[in-house]
């Protein structure tokens, strides 16, 4: 890895209706100032790998790490995103 800001998926997987959502567990960097593209036919489990990406909710297995560093509560996620991320969600319906 190098001295960019990075916030890395680390062998991820979702248990859902007694089974994972992906084929194979999930591992992604994405460096500071880069731009990433998710895409997947509708059920393919893109929202729910973007929920675990902005830690919305905890992966079933693997870990979300930021700079090397596994976030591990939920006051560690919020600072994250208050500070370091900016999503737009497409679909308001997502927001309560």
């Amino acid at each position: 890895m190098n001295s960019k800001t990075t916030l890395e998926l680390k062998n991820i997987n979702q248990f859902f209706n007694d089974e994972y959502l992906f084929d194979e567990d999930v591992n992604l960097c994405i460096e500071q100032n880069s731009a990433t593209l998710l895409y997947g036919g509708s059920g393919s489990g893109k929202t729910s790998l973007l929920n675990v990406l902005i830690a919305l909710v905890t992966s079933t297995k693997g870990g979300v790490y930021w700079d090397d560093n596994l976030i591990t509560s939920l006051k560690e996620a919020n600072e994250l995103r208050a500070n370091y991320m900016s999503v737009l969600f497409s679909n308001f319906s997502f927001i309560s």
